[in-house]
């Protein structure tokens, strides 16, 4: 396959990586509580270099993180998000799953 076509594709050279984030709230969290802590986690997200795409319910959080720009996001970028969920008191149990391709990869 050509050059032009693996960019275009995000394929091989080109493949961007990202990861499926989720979380539990713990209880007593409303929904005033779930919007702030979005925006508290969209905030630290980007302040990563990263992007955010995903919601939460009443049940909590899912979604999925990548690079805010072309690129990869990398293990480092995994271990900073786990650990922002982790810190955060509104989150009973925290879930950042492996580095999968962020353009072909099949959700779980």
């Amino acid at each position: 396959m050509k050059k032009r076509i693996r960019k275009k594709l995000y394929l091989g050279e080109f493949r961007e990586l990202g990861f499926e984030v989720g979380a539990q709230f713990r209880g007593g969290v409303d929904a005033a509580g779930r919007d702030a802590f979005l925006e508290r986690f969209v905030d630290a997200v980007a302040r990563e270099g990263l992007a955010f795409g995903g919601g939460t319910s009443a049940a909590g959080l899912d979604g999925f993180v990548t690079l805010d720009h072309r690129g990869s996001a990398t293990e480092q970028h995994r271990e900073r998000v786990q650990a922002l969920l982790a810190g955060d008191a509104a989150i009973a149990s925290p879930k950042v799953g492996p580095l999968v391709d962020a353009w072909h990869a099949q959700p779980q």
